[in-house]
């Protein structure tokens, strides 16, 4: 993806040269969609046994780990959302940049799991779990 948002930049190879990069306008704001696309991968590896386990989509159906599988979910997910929490978005609702490159993976992400399971990871249950210290916290996603 990024040697496409490359080619993008620099008009290269018959890719017409863009307005705006995906991967951010100075170093700092790549190195950050670099960190978080990074992360927004993570998410889609880990969403897997997650499907397989919780599903029976695969041939071992084990709920309990499908449970435990998603809450790392969850925590990965809380992780780009204290990244992203001081973002300012108003520039995909004026006439300014669109999004980058990672926020339209971790959109696709939160997307293809809604649709194709239901699921919007973006909510939690309300109830009370234990944390990774074992304390028991109410379960909510603040993203």
């Amino acid at each position: 993806m990024n040697y496409l948002d490359e080619l993008c930049d620099s008009g290269s190879a018959g890719f017409p040269k863009s307005k705006n990069s995906m991967r951010g306008d100075d170093i700092l704001s790549r190195a950050r969609n670099t960190e978080i696309l990074g992360m927004a991968e993570e998410l889609l590896v880990a969403w897997n046994p997650v499907r397989m386990f919780g599903t029976g989509a695969g041939s071992i159906h084990l709920p309990a780990a499908s449970k435990e599988m998603l809450r790392w979910v969850h925590r990965g997910l809380w992780t780009v959302g204290t990244y992203l929490k001081d973002t300012d978005f108003s520039h995909l609702e004026e006439e300014g940049r669109g999004p980058s490159t990672a926020e339209t993976v971790l959109y696709q992400f939160l997307e293809f799991v809604g649709d194709c399971y239901g699921v919007d990871l973006t909510l939690g249950s309300g109830g009370m779990v234990k944390d990774v210290y074992g304390r028991m916290v109410e379960e909510k996603y603040e993203m």
